[in-house]
């Protein structure tokens, strides 16, 4: 179900995606590989257990603390 939005606008902004431009653009220099690749999704997924593991493991925050680093501009 694509929404509100036809198909052939979700491909152009996918198009679009800055992850893609950056792999393309790197690709094109020569400094992306399919090991480099790996070693990048592979230290990412790490990195989010590793999250993942202490937001679990971490005590609930005090109610008093709901707006503690919540900003609104004027």
């Amino acid at each position: 179900h694509l929404g509100y939005r036809g198909a052939e606008e979700l491909k152009a902004w996918r198009e679009r995606d800055p992850l893609l431009v950056a792999r393309r653009k790197l690709e094109s220099l020569g400094q992306w590989s399919e090991e480099f690749d790996l070693e990048t999704e592979s230290r990412a997924a790490e990195e989010i257990s590793a999250a993942f593991d202490h937001a679990l493991n971490s005590p609930f925050p005090e109610p008093s603390e709901l707006g503690a680093y919540v900003y609104a501009a004027d």
